[in-house]
């Protein structure tokens, strides 16, 4: 059943790397598929701060967070530390994109602990810097085995 703010089902898993996107810019995530190509990378996307929650707290496997603050600063930044403290996301990087990686917005995300405050307007930017997370992620995650 495909929930009304996902694009895509929840619980497929047939990517090597699976991000969720919280945000409501179309453009971005289409952008972000041309450079995070398939099979390797699936981008399941949130158009709500509610059901993030209720899928941060829930077990589909993500190996990287992407807020967008397009979708209200407040609201969003709150899902920082709601998946700090979940025992199965702590570790998971966290990108906040903003409308500039400056400003007060800019200030605000950095000051709540993500692993990148980028802007969405540098694409090719965004995507190296997910890809780099990544690789980071992955070669943890090897050594915990």
């Amino acid at each position: 059943m495909l929930w009304p703010t996902h694009r895509f089902p929840p619980a497929r898993s047939d990517a090597r790397f699976r991000l969720l996107y919280v945000g409501n810019d179309l453009d971005l995530i289409a952008a972000l598929r041309t450079f995070l190509t398939k099979p390797d990378h699936k981008i399941v996307s949130c158009m709500d701060c509610g059901s993030a929650a209720f899928f941060l707290k829930g077990d589909p496997r993500y190996e990287l967070l992407v807020f967008d603050l397009g979708l209200g600063s407040r609201r969003v930044l709150k899902l920082i530390p709601l998946a700090r403290s979940l025992p199965h996301r702590k570790h998971l990087p966290i990108v906040v994109l903003t409308e500039t990686e400056g400003g007060a917005a800019g200030e605000l995300a950095r000051n709540a602990g993500p692993d990148e405050v980028l802007s969405r307007k540098d694409l090719g930017g965004v995507a190296r810097s997910i890809a780099r997370l990544l690789r980071a992620a992955r070669n943890e995650l090897v050594g915990w085995d």
